[in-house]
């Protein structure tokens, strides 16, 4: 009986120490990044626009996701290596080697996850602002284009999520409302043309590349 109480009450402490690190480490993010609270899930999808306390037209569900996913990755590279087959013959495949150790995301990619987001706010609250919203949806598709393959001048590495799109109109796009009026949208769209853009893509980017290039991580 002693034993089980011993036991119990080191499971117990253990929690609290757990919760505690936890909350620790989840406010030590928020303040980093001075995101918006956390909002209650119920009240956040009754309407279409949620909600966002600090009116930067991006709801704070959105923002706080772009926030933590983007936060820390371990890089990898690639490389070709020749294996022999059991017949004695030779093919390459590719590798992905790691080391283990955590960086941060460049704030670049924040950037661009937060343009993509405001551009879909845009379009839940006013889905038949055609125009406007093809604009600024193009506008972040190229900025992040420009930062996959076009930014040759930038030296340092930039991990840039190639699905960064797709992920992030999982998250903006949650409810039956807000996905209906996102297809409500999409289906004005049938039958329009769209030009090919020329030259650099590096003008559609609504944030200040150079001054987050010099501040890197």
């Amino acid at each position: 009986m002693i034993l089980n109480k011993k036991v119990s009450f080191i499971a117990v402490v253990s929690l609290m120490v757990i919760l505690a690190i936890s909350y620790l480490i989840i406010k030590s993010f928020d303040d980093k990044y001075k995101l918006p609270p956390e909002p209650n899930v119920r009240l956040n999808d009754s309407t279409l626009l949620g909600i966002d306390t600090n009116n930067n037209n991006v709801r704070d569900d959105v923002e706080r996701w772009i926030y933590q996913t983007y936060d820390k990755y371990i890089p990898c590279n690639e490389r070709d290596i020749n294996i022999a087959s059991s017949s004695g013959e030779f093919y390459t495949t590719t590798i992905k080697e790691c080391n283990g150790e955590y960086v941060n995301y460049h704030p670049i990619i924040h950037e661009i996850a937060m343009q993509y987001a405001r551009a879909y706010q845009t379009i839940l609250k006013n889905p038949n602002d055609i125009e406007k919203n093809i604009e600024l949806e193009d506008a972040a598709y190229y900025c992040n284009r420009y930062f996959t393959s076009d930014a040759k001048e930038i030296k340092t590495p930039i991990l840039i999520d190639p699905a960064i799109a797709s992920k992030l109109k999982a998250v903006q796009f949650n409810t039956q409302n807000r996905i209906r009026t996102y297809e409500l949208y999409t289906e004005q769209l049938r039958g329009t043309v769209y030009d090919f853009e020329q030259g650099s893509y590096r003008k559609y980017c609504d944030f200040d590349i150079d001054t987050l290039l010099a501040s890197g991580n």
